[in-house]
């Protein structure tokens, strides 16, 4: 069931992701490298549609960059939003 929903959501994304690309709003997009549950690949399509975004990639990571290099992660945060 899960498969079928994440499927049919990112049908939509794509969609959703060029209208927020509209706002030209800066965006900090982080991303695990090995992220099974939404892949890298679908970052990079998010990034390409996001004007002003900018896709930081962690290796040795999956799905929550956050968590799993929480101090990394929130210095990029701290610069970016300073």
């Amino acid at each position: 069931m899960l498969t079928i929903l994440r499927k049919q959501f990112f049908h939509t994304l794509p969609d959703e992701v060029r209208a927020l690309g509209e706002l030209n709003i800066p965006t900090l997009m982080v991303w695990g490298r090995h992220d099974t549950a939404v892949p890298l690949a679908r970052g990079r399509e998010m990034h390409a549609l996001l004007k002003g975004s900018r896709l930081e990639v962690f290796d040795n990571v999956s799905h929550c960059p956050h968590d799993e290099t929480f101090a990394r992660f929130n210095q990029m945060a701290v610069e970016f939003l300073s």
